[in-house]
């Protein structure tokens, strides 16, 4: 029958009722739970008078390895956590903040420059999800997530009447870009240093222009 502990008061031998277990937590004897277990069991009046017990346990999400080229913050820690750390053990509700370290940036397909670190949380279905408040959002897993150094495109750098070095399509942060206008051309205005460098009339003239960076 059904029955309810704080009606009824006591069950007769044979007799149960249902236990169901709150977001993140499973049925399981040991911690911490799987989220494959069940999420609720039958409590049985015994016939030594007890009742067999139901644990609710925390699920995990198992574990997560720090990406290289980042350190990572737990919820429940101080310190922070160096890359290729395997950290243990997350649990429903824990939240784990990855950061890149300087000059890198998530590398995953539609993340611009500008993000530089992501948030998860151990979800009820056991799966590390992004956390909405957290700094970036993918359709990338979590554990497939990657820092990459910080490149700029060498197409804002206009070398029109001039020469540019390097002649790679990319330099990485912190690099500097040259063009070396051709004879008869000079940085117009004079002294201009900037993303667009444009080399205009008068003598040969050289300015080095750092690689623009997006933040």
């Amino acid at each position: 029958r059904s029955f309810d502990p704080s009606i009824d008061g006591q069950l007769t031998e044979g007799e149960a009722f249902n236990v169901t277990c709150p977001d993140g937590y499973r049925v399981q004897a040991t911690s911490p739970a799987q989220a494959s277990s069940p999420r609720f069991a039958h409590a049985v009046c015994m016939s030594d008078c007890s009742i067999a017990r139901v644990r609710c346990r925390r699920i995990t999400c198992g574990n997560f390895t720090v990406p290289a080229n980042s350190v990572a913050a737990r919820s429940d820690a101080v310190h922070d956590i160096s890359a290729g750390t395997e950290v243990g053990e997350l649990l429903y509700g824990e939240t784990l903040t990855v950061s890149c370290v300087g000059n890198h940036r998530l590398g995953a397909a539609g993340m611009n420059c500008s993000q530089r670190g992501f948030r998860v949380r151990c979800g009820d279905e056991g799966q590390l999800e992004y956390d909405d408040d957290g700094l970036a959002s993918s359709s990338l897993p979590a554990a497939d997530q990657t820092c990459v150094p910080i490149e700029c495109s060498m197409s804002s750098v206009d070398d029109s009447n001039g020469v540019r070095y390097p002649l790679t399509s990319t330099v990485l942060h912190g690099q500097m870009v040259t063009v070396i206008c051709n004879a008869g051309y000079r940085v117009s205005p004079e002294g201009f240093t900037g993303e667009f460098a444009l080399c205009n009339r008068s003598e040969e003239h050289t300015s080095e222009l750092q690689s623009p960076l997006q933040s």
